[in-house]
């Protein structure tokens, strides 16, 4: 009877701690940092950010300049970002972007 009530006991509390995970938000994003971009030129990485955060975008973002290293119009991340910190665009950056995300 005990063994009974144990299992029921673990499985209530699996089962709350879920959720409060769903209720108060808690997903991959809580695992690293949140993008601090308000406004986004690219709909690909407002949804890798949303989706994962800054290490989702990031990882979008190596995929882009993978493909400008194979075309020869990139060669590194300041290319299209005057700023690793902040992550502003060049001027020509957005538009870098776009050509890429073709």
């Amino acid at each position: 009877m005990i063994r009974k009530h144990h299992k029921l006991i673990t499985a209530s509390a699996f089962v709350t701690f879920g959720l409060a995970g769903l209720l108060f938000g808690v997903n991959a994003k809580a695992e690293g940092e949140a993008c601090t971009a308000k406004t986004f030129k690219s709909a690909k990485v407002k949804e890798a950010c949303a989706r994962g955060g800054r290490d989702a975008a990031k990882a979008y973002m190596k995929k882009i300049l993978k493909k400008g290293k194979e075309d020869g119009s990139l060669k590194s991340c300041k290319d299209c970002h005057t700023s690793l910190k902040t992550f502003e665009l060049t001027p020509d950056g957005a538009d870098k972007l776009k050509r890429l995300e073709g």
